[in-house]
């Protein structure tokens, strides 16, 4: 965790120090990523969103001397339609992997293959997944958050995705067939999920995500022992299987939410340029818990902050987005601070399960960071890696923090 932290003050140090930068009129005009490029650069009638956005980006990033000018000058420019960019009916996909065999043998035990042992999923975004019985659901939890929280923004993109994944835990002892108590259960979970993305005029984001899933099915399993006993991962054959969350298999679900801010953005002239957004929300389902945090990026960043995410354990999604201003090659740092309700992979469900964390066995304050690297190649293409850390989830002398590496591919339709 030191070197999570050591790296984090140094980047946060770098941009502190061009905070309260302003910037002149040609610098903003040339900005690929400021609203105002768009406007200014339209020989057609602009929707009053991006309109809304560059008065925003004028009154507060602009230096005095240039603000009367380019405000007289965003007056003369037409505004009209009032509706946000429309997206494509499929503008992306994505697959990751999470594993402990991708993370840093000086930072972890290498190929321990315990805790979150595998994540594996694959998403994709646009128009056509803003319909069916996920999507429903969600639109119909959304409009009692959305009219409560966004009802006077304005609405500059909205993207939809679904994903379909697979997660796995297992405890530290895998050689044992028989239950172990006071160690973590094993759990597994299949599930679908429906997002939608907002993006609005005020450099805020609203996600949020419904997912349906199955607990306690033998997929995980077959696949771990098959990477134990016929890849070569481990020497020790993943024995307690039967002992798993919900064995035999029980449906669950979960709601999730999360506003975005982007707080403070810099694009300088050697093209290093950075972003920090920070983020509060909440899960309510398999899942419940409420989180806040914040991410950092530095380097060539192509991509706005709401196309980033910081959770491993969802989609990664790097969505086909209208300020999408070039490609990306920047290193990133994420943490959230996350306080626990309830989580049914270590608590269990309604199904008896013979391994469970009791509500005054579980930590309450779990604290989860990365640190990563995205890179676009062949323009379209997008390759992450995310270095991830997530301290200890339940009390006893099993207890254990854990490191594990995700690696994420996706490409812009």
């Amino acid at each position: 965790m030191k070197y999570l932290s050591l790296a984090l003050l140094i980047l946060l140090g770098q941009t502190v120090l061009y905070a309260q930068d302003k910037v002149s009129r040609e610098s903003l005009l040339s900005d690929e990523e400021s609203a105002c490029f768009t406007v200014f650069s339209s020989r057609a009638s602009v929707a009053s969103f991006l309109c809304n956005a560059c008065f925003d980006d004028i009154s507060n990033r602009v230096q005095d001397s240039d603000k009367l000018r380019l405000l007289s000058e965003l007056n003369a420019k037409s505004c009209g339609v009032n509706e946000p960019f429309k997206e494509k009916k499929k503008s992306g996909w994505a697959i990751y992997l999470d594993q402990d065999l991708l993370a840093l043998d000086s930072l972890t035990d290498l190929n321990s293959d315990r805790n979150y042992t595998m994540g594996l999923g694959f998403s994709q975004s646009g128009s056509d997944y803003s319909e069916g019985l996920l999507a429903t659901t969600r639109n119909w939890l959304d409009e009692r958050i959305e009219q409560r929280l966004f009802s006077s923004r304005q609405i500059m993109e909205v993207i939809h995705s679904r994903e379909f994944g697979v997660t796995a835990f297992t405890p530290d002892k895998l050689e044992f067939a028989e239950p172990i108590q006071g160690d973590r259960p094993y759990a597994s979970l299949i599930y679908f999920s429906n997002s939608k993305l907002r993006a609005y005029s005020n450099d805020t984001a609203l996600k949020t995500k419904f997912v349906i899933g199955l607990l306690g099915l033998d997929i995980a399993k077959a696949v771990q022992r098959y990477l134990h006993n016929q890849v070569g991962v481990s020497d020790q054959d993943p024995l307690g299987w039967d002992n798993q969350i919900s064995e035999g298999g029980e449906p669950t679900a979960l709601y999730s939410i999360e506003k975005m801010v982007l707080w403070k953005k810099k694009k300088t002239n050697t093209g290093i340029n950075w972003d920090i957004s920070y983020a509060v929300g909440g899960n309510l389902g398999y899942y419940t818990d409420l989180s806040a945090g914040f991410d950092i990026r530095l380097g060539k960043i192509g991509t706005p902050y709401y196309t980033h995410s910081a959770n491993p354990l969802s989609d990664y999604n790097h969505m086909k987005c209208q300020f999408c201003g070039g490609d990306d090659n920047y290193f990133f740092a994420s943490y959230r601070a996350r306080l626990v309700g309830y989580n049914v992979l270590l608590q269990g469900q309604f199904r008896n399960s013979v391994v469970t964390f009791s509500g005054s066995e579980i930590e309450r304050l779990l604290h989860e960071a990365a640190l990563g690297w995205a890179y676009h190649f062949k323009s379209n293409w997008k390759l992450t890696y995310s270095l991830n850390y997530k301290s200890e989830e339940y009390k006893g002398v099993e207890s254990r923090a854990h490191w594990f590496g995700g690696l994420y591919l996706s490409k812009n339709l």
